[in-house]
């Protein structure tokens, strides 16, 4: 993240089509977040405010270090938005109830 706007490589550049990844662009245009396909070098991340990376284990993770440069904010503000959205999403699709013995698996 760089001036307020979110940058991440294309899929073309290898970037995998991760679901945590699509569902974060969907959020980002409905929460006002601006979020855009670019390619992206090493001095990129470099100069970037904020770095995270999107994973369905991990989820939103912010990053503090790209090799020995270290990244202003962590997390930074966009980076707590988007995690807070994305749990905000996961937790209307994800219903937790008590399965009862009668109720079996």
């Amino acid at each position: 993240m760089r001036g307020g706007i979110v940058q991440t490589p294309p899929l073309s550049a290898g970037s995998l089509p991760g679901i945590t990844r699509q569902v974060l662009l969907e959020l980002g245009r409905k929460i006002g977040v601006s979020i855009v396909e670019s390619s992206l070098g090493l001095e990129d991340l470099y100069r970037s405010d904020e770095v995270f990376v999107t994973s369905t284990k991990r989820k939103v993770q912010p990053v503090g270090q790209v090799e020995d440069h270290r990244v202003p904010q962590v997390p930074g503000a966009v980076t707590q938005c988007l995690v807070r959205a994305f749990s905000d999403y996961v937790g209307k699709f994800c219903e937790f109830r008590t399965v009862k013995p009668e109720d079996g698996l």
